[in-house]
């Protein structure tokens, strides 16, 4: 957590998903907003899923948006 809390955000994903599978659906969303507001790939899909399961499509169609200006983003 340390490296999450110090703005890593391989490590802010990590934690996300960890919160995510422990049935922590807003720690995750927490973590994995940091993680994507930093430019984490995966951090921008896990998100944009997560927001379009608890019906926020909105919100999910920018995130999604932003990924799909990602020229890293590989073919997620």
């Amino acid at each position: 957590m340390q490296a999450a809390d110090s703005g890593n955000t391989d490590a802010m994903h990590n934690l996300g998903t960890f919160l995510f599978r422990q049935g922590d659906s807003a720690g995750a969303r927490t973590w994995w907003t940091r993680a994507a507001t930093g430019g984490h790939t995966f951090a921008l899909s896990a998100l944009a899923q997560l927001l379009d399961q608890l019906r926020e499509r909105a919100e999910a169609a920018c995130w999604r948006s932003r990924l799909a200006r990602d020229e890293n983003a590989p073919g997620i």
